[in-house]
Formats: structure tokens, C-alpha cells, sequence
């Protein structure tokens, strides 16, 4: 049974960290950021793929020669590195290519931060939302009755002692 409690509590340690975690990567929604996950390698090396990208909505004017953007291109969105905004439209590079015309309307922001591969955490939480709750409360409920079964019978073996 001691093996057990202590398998139990630490799984119920890593379902409590990974629940903090999730919540600090949520933290900057706070302070109007969003976040992308890169879902293919097309901006290889700077972003490898599964890597969280925070960005912001900015004017036209603060995006740049070099600006990492994340925008829409059809239904899908994108991050890229902009190469290009003469005339109205932006000319962005991902892989190496400079073949990607982006309007204005379609930036979503200015790229700012990056947390490397905790993209597919985060995807496996968002795609598996029930299972990851039933989880959690699982384990963190059999964690509970771990705990207070063990304080009652290290309260009874004070109480026998005395």
C-alpha cells in the first residue's frame, strides 16, 4: 500500500505541475497577448515545429524589414519572417523562400516571445480536453484520500503511543 501512496503522489505532483504550467502559458493573454503554435517547420531554425509563439496586434507602421509575424493565409496561420513591405502588401519568407504575399488585413501581430516544445502539451490538453480534466481529478481525488487516510492513522498511532 506504501508503494502505491507514494506512485499516487507523484503522479499527483506531475498533474499539479503540468496544470501550472499550462496556466503560466496562458498568463499572457492577460496583457493582450496570443499564442500560435507552429504546426510545420517552415520557419526552421528560429521556430522549430510545436514551438509557442506569442504575438500582439500592431499598426501597420511597426512592422518591418526583418519582423516576425504571425498571419492568416487562407485557414490556416502562419508565422514568417517579413522580407519585404513596399506597396501595400508584405513579402514574407518561411524556409528560406520569399515566395509568401501577405496583406495588412491578414497580420495578426508582431511576433514577441517564444516557449520552445510545449506545443504539443498544450495541443494534447486543448484536442483531449475530458480525458485530461478526468485525469487530473483522479488522480489529485486519490492524492486527497491518500493524504487524510494517512493523517487519521498517523493521528491514531499519536493517540495509541500516548
Amino acid at each position: 500500500m506504501e508503494v502505491l501512496r507514494k506512485f499516487i503522489k507523484f503522479l499527483a505532483i506531475v498533474v499539479y505541475s503540468l496544470i501550472v504550467i499550462y496556466i503560466l502559458i496562458l498568463v499572457p493573454r492577460l496583457f493582450n497577448y496570443h499564442e500560435h503554435i507552429v504546426m510545420d517547420d517552415g520557419m526552421e531554425p528560429v521556430y522549430s515545429k510545436y514551438t509557442i509563439v506569442y504575438y500582439y496586434e500592431t499598426s501597420q507602421e511597426y512592422i518591418k524589414h526583418t519582423s516576425i509575424i504571425t498571419y492568416k493565409d487562407g485557414d490556416n496561420i502562419l508565422t514568417g519572417e517579413v522580407y519585404d513591405t513596399t506597396g501595400g502588401i508584405l513579402k514574407v519568407k518561411r524556409a528560406g523562400k520569399v515566395d509568401n504575399i501577405v496583406k495588412y488585413e491578414d497580420v495578426l501581430g508582431k511576433n514577441s516571445n517564444i516557449i520552445v516544445h510545449l506545443g504539443k502539451y498544450i495541443l494534447f490538453v486543448r484536442n483531449n480536453t475530458v480525458l485530461s480534466i478526468i485525469i487530473a481529478l483522479t488522480i489529485i481525488t486519490t492524492d486527497i484520500i491518500f493524504s487524510v487516510s494517512r493523517k487519521k492513522s498517523n493521528k491514531k498511532k499519536v493517540l495509541d503511543y500516548e
